[in-house]
């Protein structure tokens, strides 16, 4: 069963709860004055990145008529083109980061029933993880 501690004991026990989570375990938190609020999760980055990269992407590739080439990426909607297949794939890259930006700069509308992107958060969460480089999005998107 996952502890569940309302923010304030959580506060008090920070320390502990740390040392929990970097053994594997999820510590829920909620709202001690407002019963029906949500939770949220401690839970290790390394525990969470091995969640995460089990979202594989698969890049699908075309080349055009006038030898140009097209790769997409089904999972997040993402385009790249090119008169190379290099081209393309730096293309696709500088792309994929710019999304995973404005995604998790604004998580609230991705997740909106609005525009319901919320099946992206695990594949641009690999991405953010990359720190902005061009050579570990390209071999994180299998490319």
């Amino acid at each position: 069963m996952m502890q569940m501690l309302k923010s304030g004991d959580a506060r008090d026990q920070f320390s502990k709860l740390q040392r929990d989570a970097l053994m594997g375990k999820e510590i829920l938190v909620g709202n001690g004055k407002q019963n029906d609020s949500p939770f949220i999760s401690i839970i290790s980055t390394q525990y969470l990145d091995a969640i995460t990269e089990t979202f594989i992407f698969s890049p699908e590739w075309l080349q055009d008529e006038d030898g140009s080439f097209t790769v997409s990426l089904d999972e997040i909607d993402v385009i790249g083109y090119g008169d190379t297949r290099e081209e393309a794939i730096e293309v696709l890259a500088t792309a994929t980061i710019e999304y995973a930006e404005l995604y998790f700069t604004d998580l609230q509308f991705y997740f909106s029933s609005m525009v319901n992107r919320g099946s992206h958060y695990p594949y641009l969460r690999r991405i953010a993880r990359c720190n902005g480089s061009i050579d570990k999005v390209k071999q994180v998107l299998g490319t």
